[in-house]
This record gives C-alpha cells, structure tokens and sequence, in this order.
C-alpha cells in the first residue's frame, strides 16, 4: 500500500465513519483502513469480505490499529461501532485513520466545529501531542481562536479570503484589523488591562 504524504479530513463527523459495513468495531475497521480499500488483488492478496486482505498481515494490522486507538485516547472503545460515538470520539477516530497513512502533513479543516468545551479541550490537547509526539505538521483551519491560539506556532488570518494579519500568536493577538475582524473590541479592552 503506498503511503500518502498528505491526507485532509473531510469538514462532517461521517467521512467513512457511518459506511454500512457489517457492523465492524473500530478496531476491524481501522485494520481494514491499513489494509487500503483498493480493487485489484495483487500477489499475496485474497478477497474477504468484498475487501482485498494481504495474507498474513491482519494481526499487525490490527495491532497497529489498537496502537493509533490508544494514542487518540479512544482504545477503551476499540470494540464500538464508529456511528456509535459522540461527535468529538469521532473527530479523533478519523485522525487515528489519517494517523494510518504515516502523513508527514495533516490537514484538519475546523476539527472543533460544534464541539462542547470539554471535546475542544480533548481535540485541541490531540493536536499538541501529534505535533510534539510525532513530529507531525498540522495546517489548521479553525474560527475557535482559543485553539488557534493555544497550538499555533504561526497564524495566517484570512477576513473574506483577504489576508489581513500574518504571524505568532503574540502578535496576532495585538493585531488591531484582527481584533476588529474576529476578536472584537471586548478583546481588545482585555489587552488594554491585562
């Protein structure tokens, strides 16, 4: 299976996670996300389940799936069904899945959208440990500032597809077309007395 370089997160909690597949547990499905999801069969493939599985290679997959569960902090729901868990568990299995194609640069595209406080903790605390655990590079595109703020390194701000501010959070923060655009005035007072 080639592995992918670059893998972008779909904006819905349902990219891959709600298919009709016979029920499989996070753990199976996951496994079969490692296998790849190809049509042709090559040397040392058989066809199970409609899916193509290389002989001999299920268990490390499913270890390597267990692995990826555990580091997202979802291995106590290896056994679940992906449909079956709240909106933020399934924001962090399609990372673990991303996770499967060994990237070098993950994408995430407003990952904490509609998410309460405790499940934009948890994500925002993920994305930190992919950076500093794995080294991984995340470009994120997020209106919660907060998270922004809290695991960016350097923030690009765009107001209607126009660049207005570039920088490090500190400077972001002080920006005044930044504050006006997304922060607002009660921001900017905060600053001021701080």
């Amino acid at each position: 299976m080639a592995l992918h370089p670059l893998v972008r997160l779909g904006e819905g909690p349902d990219l891959g996670l709600r298919r009709r597949d016979g029920g499989r547990h996070l753990a199976a499905q996951l496994a079969v996300h490692l296998h790849g999801d190809g049509h042709r069969l090559g040397h040392g493939e058989r066809r199970v389940e409609g899916r193509p599985r290389l002989l001999g290679q299920e268990p490390a997959a499913r270890g390597r799936a267990r692995e990826l569960l555990d580091f997202v902090g979802l291995g106590d729901k290896a056994l679940e069904m992906a449909k079956n868990l709240a909106y933020g568990d399934q924001r962090r299995l399609e990372i673990a899945r991303a996770l499967a194609t060994e990237p070098r640069l993950l994408l995430l595209d407003e990952p904490t959208a509609g998410m309460n406080p405790r499940e934009t903790d948890t994500l925002t605390e993920l994305i930190g440990l992919l950076r500093r655990e794995l080294g991984l590079a995340v470009l994120l595109i997020e209106h919660h500032m907060e998270v922004v703020m809290g695991i960016s390194d350097r923030i690009t701000v765009l107001d209607y597809g126009t660049r207005i501010a570039e920088g490090t959070p500190a400077e972001i923060r002080r920006d005044a077309k930044v504050i006006e655009a997304y922060l607002g005035k009660g921001y900017e007072q905060e600053l001021i007395t701080t």
